[in-house]
């Protein structure tokens, strides 16, 4: 196979990874973002619906919810709109099913998916204690050297 070819393969290649990557990351499902309605209506029926049960400590009106939130599991709208729906299986202790309308549902699963991302730990945060035992290894490694050329030495 000539060079110029199998450059081209190459670059398909990474456009196809690249075009798998960004069609897998997490928000890009379902095309343009919800709209800021219905954030506001899906906190709404967070509100109504989920501090029922996980509600504010002393009353307090915050979000106790969102920040329990996981990424991995809400931060999609459409599978957080399946969870919606399966509460149960998520944790047998959530056993009131949703029961509002569609748009409700909807618009709540769009808030907990918008909510998880914010959960989402920075790549900087996720890669410290892989450079930490990055840096353990490289100074194992060079203290190791020094040893080996001081045996050396004195042998």
């Amino acid at each position: 196979m000539d060079l110029a070819r199998k450059h081209r393969l190459d670059r398909r290649a990474a456009a196809a990874l690249l075009s798998l990557a960004l069609a897998a990351a997490p928000g890009r499902a379902g095309g343009a973002p919800p709209s800021p309605d219905v954030h506001v209506r899906g906190e709404q029926v967070m509100r109504r619906f989920c501090l029922s049960c996980h509600g504010s400590p002393g009353g307090i009106p915050e979000d106790p919810l969102g920040p329990r939130l996981r990424p991995e599991l809400w931060g999609d709208p459409e599978r957080a709109y399946e969870n919606v729906g399966r509460l149960q299986s998520i944790n047998r202790r959530m056993d009131q099913p949703f029961t509002g309308p569609e748009a409700d549902r909807r618009a709540l699963a769009g808030w907990l998916a918008w909510r998880a991302l914010e959960n989402r730990r920075p790549p900087w945060k996720a890669a410290l204690p892989w450079a930490a035992a990055g840096g353990l290894l490289l100074a194992a490694a060079v203290l190791v050297a020094r040893a080996r050329r001081r045996g050396a030495g004195a042998g």
